[in-house]
């Protein structure tokens, strides 16, 4: 939601500038549209309804949601650009990948924390331990588990994208864009002993 100071307009700015003004001769004509007082007084008005639509657009700067003007400044403070986001990207996305890098800040420890990252930039995900061995790839490619390896591999099933990716993070890239932005940022937030697979049934 849009904050907004309800700035008023310059006629009633100027009524509430000629109220703090002295009576007497020298400030009669301060309620006089044209005379010189009053347009004094209106080119102040216009300032300040200018300088009230300013505050307005800044305070909505401070929402993520809809910032504009502070984007910059919001990407600098999560370390955008990265190896995971850059900045060449729609400002609706640029918005949601500060949003992720808040969510990641915070660390993932649980499938909970996993599930709300992965719902940052868009994606519904489920996480889940590796089976003894999970067969997908255009070629039906194996990874094999064993049971040891399977305590420290955890299974990240992505939703809502019908294609075939590697499911492995691998030098080379094998996915969409935005799949290789999701599986960057849960590589990185992912403990260094457990390796994230992804599975795009």
């Amino acid at each position: 939601m849009a904050f907004t100071l309800n700035p008023l307009s310059i006629a009633k700015q100027v009524r509430v500038l000629a109220a703090a003004i002295p009576t007497g001769l020298a400030w009669g004509a301060k309620q006089v549209p044209g005379s010189n007082v009053y347009l004094l007084l209106a080119g102040l008005a216009a300032e300040l309804v200018r300088l009230e639509a300013t505050q307005d657009a800044l305070a909505n700067d401070f929402d993520i949601t809809q910032t504009l003007t502070l984007l910059d400044k919001w990407e600098e403070s999560v370390g955008i650009p990265d190896a995971c986001f850059d900045r060449d990207q729609s400002l609706e996305q640029r918005r949601k990948n500060v949003i992720t890098k808040l969510t990641q800040m915070r660390g993932a420890i649980t499938r909970e924390d996993f599930v709300a990252v992965a719902e940052a930039l868009g994606f519904t995900v489920t996480i889940q331990s590796a089976t003894a061995s999970v067969t997908f790839f255009p070629l039906l490619f194996p990874t094999p588990f064993s049971a040891q390896q399977s305590r420290f591999t955890m299974l990240v099933s992505v939703a809502g994208i019908n294609a075939d990716f590697f499911p492995l993070l691998f030098p080379a890239q094998f996915s969409e864009a935005a799949a290789q932005v999701l599986q960057c940022v849960i590589g990185v937030i992912t403990p260094i002993n457990v390796q994230p697979v992804f599975e795009y049934p």
